[in-house]
């Protein structure tokens, strides 16, 4: 399985509360419909906290694909997505990945 990584930002003063319910109500489903037919699984997280201070990043996302030929067209669809709520809060998304996955079990 190949997997698009990617955690981010969020632009001071935005309401992380906020933010977090237009991520699931709002992009998300945008998201599934625009990669629909592309992806296997999709993963939104937020931060709550981290081992010391302040959290370095808000979210992370990880969509799940087939294979490497999959993972690059539903990169491509997500290099120009349509502007949404959510996407004008986001900052710092320099941080992506295309990782291969092994599941090793417990």
């Amino acid at each position: 399985m190949v997997k698009f990584v990617s955690v981010f930002r969020i632009k001071p003063g935005f309401d992380p509360d906020e933010s977090f319910q237009l991520w699931q109500d709002q992009h998300a489903p945008r998201v599934k419909k625009r990669l629909s037919g592309l992806m296997r699984k999709y993963v939104i997280a937020r931060v709550l906290s981290a081992p010391e201070g302040k959290p370095d990043f808000f979210g992370m996302v990880e969509i799940s694909f087939d294979n490497l030929d999959a993972a690059k067209a539903g990169v491509k669809k997500l290099l120009d997505p349509p502007p949404d709520e959510f996407l004008s809060r986001m900052e710092d998304f320099r941080r992506v990945f295309v990782v291969e996955e092994k599941d090793m079990g417990l």
